[in-house]
């Protein structure tokens, strides 16, 4: 994401969006509407018992510890890690996002919707800059995939 000329910076809002939509599947075609549960690529379970998509921005809160994650956990960090370039005038900011997918599987005899080297392929589809590592299920970890990706922005030098 590349914005030249003014101080436009991307929220997680603006990244958690397209990959609910063009990654994980969560939406129907209009864009608006949920598809069915089963359709779902992951879910949390709260404690209320309300089933809701398995993707959260974590930052100034984490995943709250009564949510239960079944099939594909997405986390995006609420704020990226920056670098600045200073020059004449300006400050060029390459702002590096942290979105893990961690597949927590689903209940025996059921199957997934998704698997994460699809997950993997949309992504390096939506973000082209994406930096994408997978890391195979073992005795001690899950399946998981690191997505970092990097946008630019220009700003002008704010003066004391």
């Amino acid at each position: 994401m590349t914005v030249s000329g003014g101080t436009y910076q991307p929220t997680a809002a603006h990244i958690r969006y397209p990959i609910e939509r063009d990654v994980l599947g969560y939406y129907e075609n209009d864009d608006v509407t949920l598809k069915p549960i089963s359709l779902w690529p992951g879910y949390f379970s709260t404690k209320t018992g309300q089933i809701i998509p398995c993707v959260y921005v974590e930052g100034s809160t984490l995943v709250p510890s009564t949510w239960k994650p079944s099939g594909i956990q997405c986390i995006i960090t609420e704020v990226p890690e920056d670098s600045m370039i200073p020059g004449r005038g300006r400050i060029i900011t390459v702002s590096t996002w942290l979105i893990t997918f961690t597949n927590f599987g689903f209940l025996e005899n059921t199957q997934n919707t998704l698997n994460l080297r699809e997950v993997q392929s949309r992504m390096g589809r939506l973000f082209t800059t994406a930096n994408l590592r997978y890391m195979p299920r073992s005795e001690v970890a899950l399946e998981s995939l690191t997505a970092r990706f990097r946008g630019t922005s220009i700003s002008p030098i704010l003066r004391p």
